[in-house]
């Protein structure tokens, strides 16, 4: 079995940890993280991976950019490993509130991650929040 495994350092543990587990032989893959992931298991690259729920809902859904449309119909999820909570922090002397009062102003989502992208869907939480997004 294809494993991934997005720390090369703990490849090695992994792979004798997992097979121990499973009772079959495991071989963890170096990736580049959740959409690559997504992309192994739909070419039968890898037989199990982990990604993010967001990412996974892209892929089923084929409305991340990464898809180009195409559905990930084959995935399925065997369990969830975290919660992956929302935090937002402002500035007290900005005076912002409420989500609605950072309309037109710069926000930062932090920096692109192994995904890809940042570790925020921007454009998602901009437009979910009924907030201007101009790119």
């Amino acid at each position: 079995m294809l494993l991934h495994c997005m720390n090369p350092v703990l490849c090695t543990e992994q792979r004798s940890l997992s097979s121990a587990l499973l009772g079959i032989p495991v071989n963890p893959l170096p990736t580049q993280g959740a959409i690559h992931n997504m992309k192994l298991l739909d070419s039968n690259g890898a037989q199990l991976a982990l990604t993010t729920m967001s990412t996974a809902n892209e892929g089923w859904n084929g409305t991340g950019d990464w898809t180009n449309g195409k559905q990930f119909r084959n995935i399925r999820a065997l369990f969830s490993m975290y919660d992956n909570p929302l935090q937002a922090l402002v500035l007290q002397k900005s005076g912002i509130t409420t989500f609605a009062q950072l309309d037109h102003k710069r926000i930062g989502v932090g920096p692109r991650s192994r995904t890809g992208k940042p570790p925020c869907n921007r454009q998602k939480f901009i437009t979910g929040w009924a907030l201007s997004y101009t790119g």
